[in-house]
């Protein structure tokens, strides 16, 4: 693994460590990411909910695919395969 990745893992152990919420620590996460990310203009998760993939923290202009049906597009596609 390179030095970039590495530190990029380290702070975003430090900076999540005292934090219990789930939507702060995901936040945090992915701020962190894309401030370690050149050339992306969209950073950010997408959460299981039953059937569906449904849009979680992000930094990035507002998405129209806040929420993912299994098996639509590459994004539910890959969540049905678990890929």
């Amino acid at each position: 693994m390179d030095e970039k990745r590495v530190s990029l893992i380290q702070s975003i152990q430090y900076a999540i460590a005292d934090l219990h919420d789930e939507t702060e620590i995901l936040s945090e996460t992915v701020n962190l990411i894309d401030a370690f990310s050149d050339g992306y203009h969209w950073t950010g998760v997408y959460m299981m909910r039953g059937d569906i993939l449904e849009v979680g923290p992000y930094v990035g202009l507002e998405t129209p695919h806040k929420k993912i049906e299994l098996n639509s597009g590459i994004c539910g596609a890959a969540a049905s395969n678990k890929h």
